[in-house]
C-alpha cells in the first residue's frame, strides 16, 4: 500500500523507496481512503492535535484513524485499535526511556553496561560505552559486582550521565545462587515497579521468588511468575497502586524518594553512594 507521513498527506507526497526523489511519487488527485495510525493512544493529546491539523488542511480524503495500543478509556478517540492496554506499560523502544524507570530495581552488567569477565572488571584502564543511555533517573541499581569496585562503578555510571537513587554491590564470596536471594529481597523490599536483569535463569528465580514480573534484558522478555505469558490479576492491581505513588512522587518533585538504605550492600563500603547519588541527574 501506499504510505506516507501526516506531512506528506498534506502535501500530497508519498514516501517513496531509498534514492527515488520525493517529488518522483505523488499522491494524485480524488479523493482516496486514509488510514491515520498512530503507534499508541495514552492521552489521547497527539491525536487530537493530528485531526486538528489535517482538518486545516481541507483534504478531500476520507479519514479513518487507528492505533496499534490503545489505553481503556480511549479507544472511542480511533476508529480502529489492534490491542488494548492499561496503564502503567512500557514498551521495549521506550523501556529505558520510562519514567517508571525511577521506580524500579536494575542490574548494571547485561543491562547497562556490557557483561564483563571479573578480569576486565579490575582492569582500570577499560571504560566500556553503555549499552544504553537512559534519558530519566534510574531507582535502585542491584548488581553481582563486587564491593571492592564500587569507587570505579560509581566513576563509571557518573561519566556516562547516570544517575540513581541507589548501588547495592555484593559483598565478598557472594555465590550465584546468594547473589539473585539479594537481587530479590531489593526487589521486594523497595516495592519497586519492575526488575531489569540479564540473566534468564536469574530473571525466572526473581520473578518466581518476589511474584512479581522481571525484564531479562537478554532475551528481551519479560518474565512473569510462574512462566506466564501475560500479567495476571495481581500485576494489575499493582500497576494501578504504583500509577498512584509515581504521580504523589512527581508532584513532591523528588523529595519524598526514597534511598536504599536497609537492602543488603547499599550502604557497604565508604557510604559515598548516599553522597554521589543524592544530587547526580541524567544528562541529556
Amino acid at each position: 500500500l501506499p504510505m506516507t507521513d501526516v506531512e506528506g498527506l498534506v502535501a500530497g507526497r508519498l514516501l517513496g523507496p531509498p534514492g527515488d526523489p520525493e517529488t518522483a511519487r505523488r499522491l494524485g488527485p480524488g479523493p482516496r481512503t486514509v488510514l491515520v495510525v498512530d503507534d499508541s493512544v495514552y492521552s489521547g493529546k497527539e491525536l487530537v492535535r493530528t485531526r486538528e491539523r489535517l482538518a486545516r488542511a481541507e483534504l478531500p480524503h476520507r479519514l479513518i484513524f487507528g492505533a496499534v495500543y490503545v489505553r481503556p478509556g480511549r479507544r472511542g478517540s480511533v476508529d480502529s485499535w489492534a490491542e488494548m492496554l492499561p496503564s502503567p506499560r512500557a514498551f521495549e523502544w521506550n523501556l529505558m526511556h520510562h519514567p517508571y524507570l525511577e521506580l524500579s530495581c536494575l542490574e548494571i552488567d547485561g543491562v547497562l553496561c556490557p557483561r564483563m569477565g571479573a578480569s576486565a572488571m579490575d582492569d582500570v584502564g577499560d571504560d566500556p560505552l553503555p549499552l544504553v543511555r537512559p534519558t530519566v533517573r534510574l531507582g535502585w541499581l542491584v548488581t553481582a559486582r563486587p564491593e571492592r569496585l564500587r569507587a570505579r562503578t560509581e566513576a563509571w555510571l557518573a561519566r556516562h550521565g547516570i544517575g540513581y537513587r541507589g548501588l547495592s554491590m555484593a559483598p565478598d564470596g557472594e555465590t550465584p545462587g546468594q547473589a539473585v536471594r539479594r537481587k530479590a529481597e531489593a526487589y521486594a523490599r523497595s516495592r519497586a515497579w519492575l526488575f531489569l536483569e540479564d540473566e534468564p535463569a536469574a530473571a525466572a528465580a526473581i520473578a518466581r521468588q518476589v511474584g512479581r514480573p522481571v525484564f531479562c534484558a537478554r532475551d528481551r522478555s519479560m518474565v512473569y511468575p510462574g512462566g506466564a505469558g501475560r500479567p495476571g490479576l495481581a500485576d494489575r492491581l499493582n500497576g494501578a497502586v504504583y500509577a498512584l505513588r509515581f504521580a504523589l512522587e512527581r508532584r513532591l518533585q523528588g523529595r519524598a524518594m526514597p534511598a536504599l538504605r536497609g537492602l543488603p550492600g547499599a550502604e557497604a563500603g565508604d557510604g559515598r553512594t548516599r553522597r554521589t547519588t543524592a544530587d547526580m541527574r541524567v544528562s541529556p
